[in-house]
């Protein structure tokens, strides 16, 4: 199931305290000790689906893989899990 820009924003804000930037486009930024800072891009559009291939820049930008971004997305993995991730497989 495709997901909204909203949807994806609320996720990278809520769940995983990603800070929004003060630039032109909407990008989030994390900051994870010893670690380089995480950042990723959101579409301006509110209404659209998200399409497979910026999903997929997403998940790239935020260092997992298809099924643990949606696990994220469906409220199934954590904050904690997502560190823990990151850590092990930067």
């Amino acid at each position: 199931m495709p997901y909204k820009p909203l949807e994806i924003e609320s996720m990278l804000k809520t769940k995983l305290k990603m800070t929004p930037s003060n630039a032109d486009h909407k990008w989030y930024v994390l900051q994870i000790d010893d670690i380089p800072p995480i950042r990723t891009k959101i579409s301006h559009t509110k209404k659209k689906d998200i399409g497979p291939e910026l999903e997929n820049r997403i998940q790239k930008q935020l260092r997992v893989r298809k099924k643990f971004f949606r696990e994220l997305m469906d409220c199934t993995k954590s904050f904690s899990d997502y560190e823990a991730q990151v850590r092990a497989d930067p």
